[in-house]
């Protein structure tokens, strides 16, 4: 089951403040972004420069499609680029701590979020030594209410290998949904 924690959600929502990500493991190393200056394209450094560098892009990916998918409130900041592309698609740039990816969104008639595609995602190697650049969808759907929101229950991520077959690596369902929750107490040592 799972519980999306969104800030400024609820019946008695206050404005949320300028979105700062929190870091997020990756094994040994942590993403950083203020200190990823390396592109995800790079070719110079260490493999593990180059293996940071390409994790804190496909981050970056994960957190905006995190934005759009959980907390749509945060898409009117101003690191975040529109342009209209047509009544049903938006595409989006997202620059944070100069890393810059872009999606394109696409809606249902009702307005509805049901798809996220970015070609800034790379698929891991199986050995986690490498990243291969592959288009990243994550497909939505089953719309419902949970309280006074309608949100999607159903998402997954989905793979698009170049010349071959698209693949889901993962299905989520949304169970329930709570707002506004107190901060969670850091473990006694």
């Amino acid at each position: 089951r799972a519980i999306a924690f969104l800030r400024g959600a609820g019946p008695d929502p206050d404005p949320a403040p300028p979105y700062n990500p929190p870091r997020r493991s990756l094994g040994e190393a942590s993403f950083r972004p203020n200190r990823a200056s390396k592109s995800c394209d790079s070719e110079s450094g260490s493999p593990g420069d180059r293996l940071l560098a390409g994790c804190t892009k496909a981050e970056t990916v994960t957190l905006f499609n995190d934005m759009c998918v959980f907390a749509p409130g945060s898409l009117i900041d101003p690191s975040i680029e529109w342009r209209d592309l047509d009544p049903l698609r938006a595409s989006g740039r997202f620059t944070h701590a100069g890393l810059g990816v872009e999606a394109v969104l696409t809606f249902n008639d009702a307005g509805e979020l049901v798809d996220f595609v970015s070609d800034d995602r790379r698929a891991g190697s199986p050995d986690g030594g490498s990243f291969t650049p592959m288009r990243w969808s994550t497909p939505l759907g089953d719309y419902r209410a949970f309280g006074a929101h309608t949100l999607s229950a159903q998402g997954t991520g989905r793979w698009h290998p170049e010349g071959g077959e698209p693949y889901d690596y993962i299905q989520l369902f949304l169970g329930d949904i709570r707002y506004n929750l107190p901060a969670p107490k850091a473990p006694r040592r």
